[in-house]
């Protein structure tokens, strides 16, 4: 309502020559302004609505189209456990694992808050082939991790966990947290979806029961697009607003 008492003083203040074509241009706009920040408004009141899933399939199904990460393409995430026993790879802490988005492959990433230990996913599923894939490996004495994204759009996420013993995951992203049981040996699809696309989270915190150590791998990403339309929808709310202020043309 302020909205439109603004723009109708605006239109009196002006002088009358070609005001009814031009009123009508700016009640079009209005209604594309109106219309864009309600959608906007909504969008990021579902932003803490999360569900979170320990099925890969339904999470899957909830994302639509989606990426593998692969740890050993040779090309861009180059891990390779070692072949000497008792001689482990560490990975670094705050070292990128890329992600394989379209558009924009392999220029944004995560990373982990604490060194893992480069390992193969013995008995692991290999999105990419045959053989045990390429994981990562929390050793004993610590139950905690944290992944960081280079860029905050990613608005969901997925991965597997395989504890050394029985253990409560509990997994935090944004305001919400989830739990989850996982047996000694057990390898379990981790993952989360937002209640709209346009969310998206910077961080995310992995945090187990007990301090036994446990794998972690096989992540996967929906497709890196999806954050686009809210901006699109922003985009034409910004032009409508140029156009309801913009002054009216002279008169004749």
């Amino acid at each position: 309502m302020e909205l439109a008492v603004a723009v109708f003083r605006h239109i009196r203040a002006q002088k009358p020559a070609k005001v009814a074509k031009e009123f009508m241009k700016r009640v079009i706009s209005l209604s594309l302004l109106v219309g864009g920040l309600s959608i906007v408004g909504f969008s990021l009141c579902q932003a803490d609505s999360i569900t979170f899933y320990s099925d890969r399939t339904a999470w899957e199904t909830a994302v639509g189209e989606f990426w593998d990460v692969n740890l050993n393409d040779r090309d861009h995430n180059t891990l390779t456990p070692s072949s000497t026993p008792g001689v482990d790879v560490v990975f670094g802490a705050r070292t990128p694992i890329y992600l394989p988005w379209p558009g924009v492959p392999y220029t944004e990433s995560f990373s982990f808050d604490t060194g893992l230990n480069v390992v193969w996913g013995v008995g692991w599923h290999n999105y990419f082939g045959t053989g045990d894939p390429v994981v990562l490996s929390l050793p004993s004495g610590s139950g905690s991790l944290t992944g960081t994204f280079s860029q905050p759009n990613t608005w969901a996420f997925g991965f597997e966990v395989q504890p050394s013993a029985n253990s409560l995951f509990t997994v935090t992203v944004g305001a919400s947290s989830e739990q989850v049981s996982v047996a000694a040996g057990e390898i379990k699809f981790i993952g989360w979806v937002p209640g709209s696309e346009s969310s998206s989270f910077g961080d995310f915190t992995l945090l187990n029961s007990n301090d036994s150590g446990f794998e972690i791998g096989n992540f996967v990403v929906p497709d890196g697009g999806a954050t686009t339309p809210l901006l699109g929808i922003a985009l034409v709310g910004l032009a409508a607003a140029g156009r309801l202020f913009r002054p009216y043309p002279a008169a004749a």
